[in-house]
Parts: C-alpha cells; sequence; structure tokens
C-alpha cells in the first residue's frame, strides 16, 4: 500500500526498499531543508532523506512542485519522458555533477512530485553511471513512493 500524497521519506520508505538499492538504513539523514531540529519544524513544501552505501548516496525529495516544474529547474538538463514500473516519469541530469555522478527520476504525486537521486562517488567503480543506475533504483523504490 502506498502511502499518501505527500509524505516524508525518512519516516515512509521501509528498511527493505532501502537495503534493495544497496545503501544503509542506518545512515539515514534528513536533510536541513526539511529537519525539524535545525528549524523547529518541518517545511511544509519539502520533504528529503539520504542513505548511505558504498560509494554512493540516495537522495528521495518529495516536494510541492509539479512535475512540469522540476522538469524547468535551472538545474536540470536532458529531461526525458519515461515509463517506470508502468508508471509516467521523468529522468534528467543535473547540471552540478554530470551524468556518471548523479542523476534524477521524478514521479507525480497529485499536485507536488517525489525525486529520487543518486549521486556516485569518484572513488568507487568508475563504470558505473548514475544516469543509468538511478532508472534501477527508481524501479526497487517506485512501489512505496505516493501515487497520483
Amino acid at each position: 500500500m502506498r502511502p499518501p500524497a505527500v509524505f516524508d521519506p525518512c519516516e515512509d520508505i521501509p528498511d527493505e526498499a532501502v537495503k534493495a538499492v544497496g545503501v544503509d538504513p542506518a545512515t539515514k539523514y534528513m536533510s536541513i531543508a526539511g529537519n525539524e531540529n535545525y528549524y523547529e519544524k518541518h517545511f511544509p513544501w519539502q520533504r528529503e532523506c539520504s542513505w548511505e552505501g558504498p560509494y554512493k548516496w540516495v537522495f528521495i525529495v518529495s516536494a510541492d512542485l509539479s512535475i512540469a516544474d522540476v522538469a524547468e529547474r535551472s538545474i536540470v538538463e536532458n529531461v526525458r519522458e519515461i515509463s517506470i514500473n508502468g508508471r509516467a516519469a521523468l529522468h534528467y541530469g543535473l547540471l552540478s555533477c554530470g551524468p556518471r555522478v548523479c542523476a534524477e527520476v521524478a514521479f507525480q504525486t497529485g499536485a507536488g512530485s517525489v525525486w529520487v537521486n543518486l549521486n556516485l562517488s569518484s572513488l568507487g567503480d568508475l563504470t558505473l553511471q548514475a544516469d543509468d543506475l538511478v532508472l534501477e533504483y527508481a524501479a526497487l523504490l517506485e512501489p512505496y513512493l505516493p501515487a497520483e
């Protein structure tokens, strides 16, 4: 069963899903933007959570931003419309790091969106491409992400 459209990835993504993409549930970290320890409350428009694995980080962002607006973010490049597990999504790169190092997949969730972000370390296997791997990870995580 999917969580509601507005959700907190740190709370709503189960450990087995995190392990399936090769990151450690014990490394769970809520970003400063969504961490109530920094601001005494969650920001109402965004939640972010990250997990670390060997030479990689997976971030999941839940935002009050439509999928069309995600594609227009100034840091996004090479946006492609795709389907993952039969669900429409956007697959794109980020200007800050290039396709080998990081990439994202975004899904629509009602009025908002959820993004699966993968960042690979330059200390890991240099033959791996974040642009390819993020598709695999998004497929594994998609059943746990809120639906439209």
